[in-house]
């Protein structure tokens, strides 16, 4: 009577085995599946991380460069980069030093002087502010756009304010 058992169990064993590793060659699949998606999510936060830190040290390379915050310019005027081609310049003078160049993908950078020509200074404590009636503030907008997608490096913008001491027109 064993005998006849074990003749109609000798396939079974086979076939579950079979079906048990289809299962895991499924799970093994999915989850390597599931960490390539993941290393691209977190290759694409660190390309952008980089593409803003890219934009950021070209903002900061011209905020340095105090020379370019002049009272020449008219409120409105825009001041490109030297090689700008851009129709929207209205002077071609920035230029920054070879260091802070990003050396993979594109960059632009222009600044725009912002209206009135010289503004109200920013209020300040009585013990330091015995001048600020003689003075004002020119206002600039520096801008900074790097774009690395052709290299998979990622693209960002940057804008920040500068406030610059001017002295006021009629005293």
């Amino acid at each position: 009577m064993r005998s006849l058992l074990r003749r109609g169990q000798r396939g079974m064993v086979l076939i579950v085995s079979l079906l048990m590793l289809l299962v895991l060659a499924l799970l093994t699949t999915t989850a390597f599946e599931t960490n390539l998606v993941q290393i691209k999510m977190a290759s694409n936060a660190q390309h952008k991380s980089d593409a803003l830190q890219q934009a950021h040290a070209l903002v900061d390379a011209l905020v340095m460069q105090r020379r370019i915050f002049s009272n020449v310019l008219l409120p409105g005027q825009t001041v490109c980069a030297v090689a700008d081609t851009s129709p929207a310049c209205d002077v071609r003078r920035l230029g920054i030093p070879a260091g802070a160049m990003p050396l993979i993908g594109d960059s632009r950078f222009f600044m725009v002087r912002q209206s009135p020509a010289v503004q109200v200074m920013p209020v300040m404590a009585e013990g330091v502010a015995s001048s600020t009636v003689h003075y004002g503030v020119a206002v600039f907008e520096v801008h900074a756009m790097y774009d690395g997608r052709a290299a998979r490096r990622g693209q960002a913008d940057v804008t920040q304010g500068v406030m610059v001491l001017a002295a006021r027109a009629g005293l």
